[in-house]
């Protein structure tokens, strides 16, 4: 009897240890992942961001596997973005263009696989207070907006964003309220007509 309970105690002790020790066993993940959507939509009055835009989407890699995702959206016609990751980190860079110029940077870079640091044009921001970015280059100006919104769940097709952008409350003010009103609205040269 005494036998039985030293095996049955050893084979306990050995289940224990091996817990312990695939438990502390963490999938690690280093590096960067990019993509991007850009539509346009004809509509009467089109609004840039709702119904012409370009989201790319990041997801950067340092440690954990599921990585920080951030998300930035804009009103331009297209957008582009790399990145790298290193011992130290992970980081990207990348562009929102209008007829192939580029008028919005931005940068985004982690330490830790968790947060991330953010600098778009000028402004900085950190992922902590939300990873949704929505960016309006509208009357000569980069407005940035950023949300706190469950990027890990934000579509990857045309038509759900365009779903999203319609019926997303925050998203279609920011873009609505970025259009020039009144005499912005009108052409240069509408002055100068008689």
């Amino acid at each position: 009897m005494l036998n039985h309970l030293k095996r049955v105690a050893f084979g306990f002790n050995t289940l224990l240890v091996l817990f312990a020790v695939t438990g502390c066993l963490k999938t690690s993940a280093h590096g960067v992942a990019t993509g991007s959507v850009t539509w346009i939509n004809s509509a009467a009055k089109p609004v840039p961001g709702i119904h012409e835009g370009t989201v790319d989407a990041v997801t950067l890699k340092h440690g954990p596997p599921q990585g920080v995702k951030i998300v930035f959206w804009g009103d331009l016609s297209s957008g582009k973005s790399h990145g790298s990751g290193s011992p130290t980190g992970a980081a990207a860079e990348g562009q929102l263009l209008a007829n192939g110029e580029t008028r919005v940077k931005y940068r985004c870079e982690t330490t830790d696989g968790t947060t991330a640091a953010i600098t778009i044009e000028d402004q900085k921001f950190d992922s902590i207070n939300g990873s949704l970015f929505l960016i309006s280059t509208q009357q000569g100006k980069t407005q940035v907006k950023q949300l706190k919104f469950d990027v890990g769940k934000f579509p990857t097709n045309t038509a759900a964003i365009q779903k999203l952008a319609a019926d997303n409350q925050q998203i279609r003010e920011f873009f609505e309220a970025a259009q020039p009103t009144g005499e912005e609205a009108q052409p240069a040269n509408a002055a100068e007509q008689p």
